[in-house]
């Protein structure tokens, strides 16, 4: 089921939007507290059980439903995905469950990808985002449904 739910997300999230994105304090508004308290509480067991297409998941729950234009989402998304693999990392620690090789060549080279991509992110601007998301994260569920099919 997860690569359908992940495709259905990835879809959603380059249909058109109904209402214009602003880019005002929408995050802190009181009426969307529970919002997104609830969101991020389904985001974070989703995140830490399964991971995959989570950054999708956060980002267009951040432009559809909050309206936060493109460019802010992309970055609330980073801080989100960083806060889960933090946790992540603890509990794997605590578990005594690392390959810190595998670890720190993992972390190195993901900080490379986001030096390289927030450079291009801010040379394109937004119209880099959707497509980039959307590409990755249907190559993504197609291999979690190619392995979980046809392996």
């Amino acid at each position: 089921i997860l690569p359908i739910f992940i495709a259905g997300v990835a879809i959603y999230s380059i249909m058109p939007r109904k209402k214009k994105i602003r880019s005002d304090d929408s995050l802190n508004q009181k009426d969307n507290g529970w919002i997104k308290t609830v969101t991020a509480s389904l985001l974070g067991i989703y995140s830490g059980f399964f991971g995959a297409g989570t950054s999708l998941m956060w980002n267009t729950f951040i432009t559809k439903v909050l309206h936060i234009e493109a460019m802010e989402a992309s970055a609330i998304t980073r801080i989100m995905c960083f806060l889960a693999n933090v946790t992540a990392l603890i509990m794997f620690m605590i578990l005594q469950k690392i390959d810190y090789s595998v670890g720190i060549t993992l972390s190195v080279m993901g900080m490379l990808g986001a030096l390289v991509g927030s450079r291009i992110t801010l040379k394109l601007g937004p119209k880099i985002i959707k497509p980039s998301l959307f590409i990755t994260t249907m190559a993504m569920a197609a291999e979690l449904g190619y392995n979980a099919w046809f392996k």
